[in-house]
């Protein structure tokens, strides 16, 4: 039984409040232009939408039907929309980004995602390829907890599904122009329209974006952090009959950026680096996919074939942030003076070049959701392989020295220059998954269903990879294969017309794979972390949809947490933390007291810490090298890294039938750590972000003014323990947009 959400569809328009100016400002990423009407949290509803596999209980839908006139919607600007959905910034295009949903959360760089992300049907692979552009989606349903008996690639944590408008038989055409702070300009056109009625329709859709960042490089006397980004795509559909319907996707997007805008944790002016290196950020992304849709009288099938090329190339930082090398810290040869001499980072830099290929595979069958059946089901194949090449260089400076010999005192030994060591690795890690997935469910009397799922998974993984160190190797070959059952029961309890209660409880999991910054196999190696996921939740609609509450209970207990970081000075792995309990709340409310207006919000609460976690590395100095006799840290009782403690959001819109609107928004994101150690120096205290819109929609145009981060708070998106830097969150922004449509 599903819960119909067409007040979702009829009142659209008026859901048009966004939270928070994330998807006009990015967040925490530059201001390029603003969406008047952003993504709105709604409160939890059920039911499959077209096109898209059944959704269940806590699900989010971020409404963007209205006036999608702002800079291109991406993951990271959803971050605290939906209650214990977040975001971790690390502003180089998703590459790095840790995403967390009730406490699960990817890896940076080498484990499996936590959260998915749907982009029409397609997945869009690992969290760091998840940066590029959503396409100004029609719907974006944020689902809260595992999936991974209802989508192909397996989401522990949750999905986020994105679904743009289809062509048709009505002609529509925009174009758009945006400028704001920090030259920040957008540019943007769509069309879309049949080429044969009833049979053949077209979609295209371009952009450019650009803005001169907001760091300045005071050595280089220039912004540091350029953001320059091209797009375009195009939909081809085909309905031969009112049985099929074949798409052909096709897409592609190229970022020419600036720094990563990384900024030490205590500088004097946060938005001020100091840097030698014009660091760049390279990046190309491709997609191709078709989807083939058949109906019959028993249901439908579905098959969505996908090819993505990601290619970042390259991806440089200066790993001290300033101009200084070795000798900075001698007035005269061989006497110190200066304590940042100490830093073995300084005067290093880091180049990254990586490219992922994928193909991947679906096919679902289900039942139709019209069927007066007491009998509900779903099921499907998935197939996914992809392999990652990689190639990064470290360049680690050293001091060479001289012999001085003084007549009386000795001889001795004094810096005369420095040298540079080239730290080479090279990898390839491929991947091979294959998973069969379903979902039934039976009324037992009316209004109660019980619902069961199941997964079956396998994955393999091979690494091959070579550091080169002068003429020293270190090779690591070695391959792996994770299987893995996860089944999932629920029910849900429709007591009323207002009042529905669910639950559920299963298994969940992310495979292991390896890290390509090991020189040991079995510490490159790392093992799948399984999850125990529990639920219940309530939700209560009256007045006509006029007001809607929900209210969710998760408990998640965690084997083998997978954790990654730097352990020695060169060695980056993923750990396995043995035990893990995340708890917490979720609440979401949505009121209409009178036509045009919408108020509403969502709160959420994660406790996610270490149940049972000794750090199996000894403690090292500042040069990665382990200190004889210092005990291992137990970090038992600490919070996870990159898990806020908690999430907020809440806006207010109103929209006045002559075409006004206007709209004022917050985003808050409780405490943060980025280390097992739960430092306060590498932690983000908690902060919000203010928003607003106002503006004015005609048949034929529209024009809006908005602005982002009004109140200038100064937070870190990121933080990097390794290099004690972090992620600076744009500053206060404002700006216009201006559209034309046909």
């Amino acid at each position: 039984m599903r819960i119909d959400d067409s007040f979702m569809v009829r009142h659209g328009r008026g859901l048009a409040a966004a939270l928070v100016a994330g998807a006009a400002c990015g967040v925490s990423g530059v201001p390029v232009a603003a969406e008047t009407n952003a993504p709105v949290a709604v409160v939890t509803v059920v039911g499959a939408r077209e096109g898209a596999p059944p959704a269940g209980p806590s699900l989010t839908v971020l409404d963007t039907s209205v006036l999608p006139i702002g800079n291109q919607v991406e993951v990271r600007s959803l971050s605290g929309l939906a209650p214990n959905f977040s975001v971790a910034d690390s502003g180089v295009r998703a590459f790095g980004d840790v995403t967390t949903m009730r406490g699960t959360a990817n890896t940076p760089f080498f484990g499996s995602p936590g959260t998915v992300v749907y982009l029409d049907d397609v997945p869009l692979g690992p969290t760091f390829a998840q940066g590029g552009s959503l396409w100004d989606p029609r719907r974006v349903d944020v689902l809260r907890g595992p999936r991974s008996t209802a989508f192909g690639f397996n989401a522990p944590g949750g999905v986020v599904r994105a679904q743009t408008a289809l062509p048709g038989n009505d002609y529509r055409a925009s174009a758009s122009f945006g400028y704001g702070s920090f030259d920040a300009q957008s540019y943007e056109v769509t069309a879309s329209g049949p080429v044969v009625k009833d049979r053949l329709s077209l979609a295209l859709h371009g952009y450019h974006e650009y803005s001169e960042g907001f760091i300045e490089n005071t050595f280089l006397n220039k912004r540091a952090d350029e953001r320059d980004a091209l797009g375009g795509r195009g939909v081809l559909r085909w309905t031969p009959t009112e049985e099929w319907d074949i798409r052909l996707t096709v897409s592609a997007e190229r970022f020419d950026d600036g720094a990563q805008p990384i900024t030490p944790l205590d500088p004097e002016d946060r938005y001020q680096v100091e840097s030698d290196l014009d660091a760049i950020t390279q990046l190309d992304t491709q997609m191709q996919a078709l989807r083939i849709e058949r109906r019959f009288d028993w249901g439908r099938v579905v098959s969505i074939t996908a090819r993505q090329d990601w290619d970042l190339d390259p991806n440089t930082v200066d790993l001290d942030l300033s101009p200084a090398n070795l000798l900075a810290g001698y007035v005269i040869p061989g006497l110190p003076i200066d304590p940042i001499a100490d830093n073995p980072l300084q005067g290093a830099t880091s180049t990254i070049r990586q490219r992922r290929e994928q193909w991947s595979q679906e096919i679902r069958f289900e039942s139709p959701p019209d069927d007066p059946s007491p009998l509900s089901w779903d099921a499907g194949f998935f197939f996914m392989a992809a392999e990652v090449n990689g190639t990064s260089t470290r360049s680690l400076p050293g001091l060479a020295f001289e012999e001085l010999v003084i007549p009386f005192f000795g001889t001795f030994l004094v810096p005369v220059g420095q040298i540079v060591e080239y730290q080479d690795t090279a990898f390839d890690i491929s991947e091979q998954n294959y998973a069969l997935f379903g979902n039934a469910g039976w009324e037992l009397c009316r209004g109660f269903e019980l619902k069961f799922g199941m997964r079956l998974d396998l994955a393999e993984r091979e690494i091959n990879r070579v550091r080169r160190v002068g003429e020293e190797r270190f090779e690591v070959r070695k391959p792996a294969t994770y299987t893995n059952i996860a089944p999932e029961f629920g029910f849900e309890w429709e007591c009323c017309d207002m009042v529905t209660f669910h639950g559920r409880t299963g298994l969940a999991f992310k495979p292991g794979g390896f890290s390509a910054y090991s020189d040991i196999a079995e510490e490159a190696q790392f093992d799948t972390e399984s999850i125990w996921a529990n639920e219940i939740g309530v939700r209560f609609e009256a007045w006509g949809g006029k007001l809607r509450l929900g209210a969710t209970a998760f408990w998640n207990e965690v084997k083998d947490y997978q954790v990654e970081r730097s352990v020695t000075f060169g060695e980056y792995v993923v750990i396995n933390a043995p035990e893990v309990t995340a708890r917490g709340v979720e609440v979401e409310l949505l009121a209409r007291p009178f036509e045009g207006f919408v108020v509403g919000g969502n709160f959420g609460l994660t406790q996610a810490q270490f149940d049972d976690y000794r750090d199996p590395y000894p403690q090292a100095d500042a040069t990665g090298v382990p200190i004889p006799g210092a005990e291992r840290l137990d970090y038992t009782g600490n919070e996870v890294p990159f898990v806020p403690a908690w999430t907020a959001s809440v806006f207010a819109s109103y929209r006045h039938a002559c075409g006004a609107f206007a709209r004022v928004e917050g985003t808050f994101i409780g405490d943060t750590f980025y280390d097992e150690l739960n430092s306060p120096y590498f932690r983000q205290s908690s902060y919000g972000l203010l928003g607003a819109t106002v503006g004015y929609e005609h048949e034929r145009f529209s024009v809006a003014l908005y602005g982002c981060n009004l109140t200038g708070t100064e937070y870190f998106s990121y933080v990097v323990p390794s290099i004690v830097a972090g992620n600076v969150g744009a500053p206060q922004a404002v700006g216009f947009k201006v559209t034309l449509k046909y």
